[in-house]
Parts: structure tokens; C-alpha cells; sequence
């Protein structure tokens, strides 16, 4: 990860669903670019202490390390490994008007 530092997330397509939308992308890490599916919800306008409004998002999904070439792992004495396949992304994002 010492030459790819930086993870990037870039929209393709919006789907509204409700009070969610689905933000569907392209996630890179190390170097590998995967499509993924941000499930993204609005928290609310509030001002910060500059007088600016600022919108409030979260988003989450969950991808799989390895397809992103992050194999790394450890066996445990006990069985099992030290670290899991599953990873759980979650973003917490404000929004300032242009």
C-alpha cells in the first residue's frame, strides 16, 4: 500500500430509493479499481461556525479485501485467520454549496 496511499471513490449513477440512494462507482484500492454500491443517506442541513450551511451525508458498503488484491492474512494458533475477507466501509461526508 506504500505506492497506492490514497483509496478514491468515483460516481457513475445515482439511484434513488426512498430516504436512500444507491451511489453505485468506482472504488480503487492499490491500485485495483472495483465497482461497488454506496448506500447513501441525508442527515440534515446545519450551519457551521462560519455562518455556511452544510449538508450531511453517511454512506456504507462492504466489499471483499481480496478482490482488491489485499491477500494478506495470518493463521491463529486456534484456527482460523487473523484477518477477515469482509470489510465494512463507512463514510460520514458534508456537503458545502458551490
Amino acid at each position: 500500500m506504500e505506492n497506492h496511499p490514497i483509496i478514491t471513490f468515483t460516481s457513475t449513477a445515482v439511484t434513488p430509493r426512498g430516504d436512500v440512494w444507491d451511489v453505485a462507482g468506482g472504488l480503487t484500492i492499490g491500485g485495483v479499481t472495483r465497482t461497488v454500491v454506496l448506500e447513501v443517506t441525508f442527515d440534515g442541513v446545519i450551519a457551521d461556525p462560519w455562518g455556511n450551511s452544510r449538508a450531511l451525508f453517511a454512506a456504507e458498503t462492504e466489499i471483499d479485501r481480496e478482490d482488491f488484491g489485499l491477500t494478506w492474512n495470518q493463521p491463529l494458533a486456534g484456527g482460523g485467520l487473523l484477518v477477515g475477507k469482509r470489510v465494512k466501509i463507512e463514510l460520514e461526508v458534508q456537503a458545502l454549496p458551490a
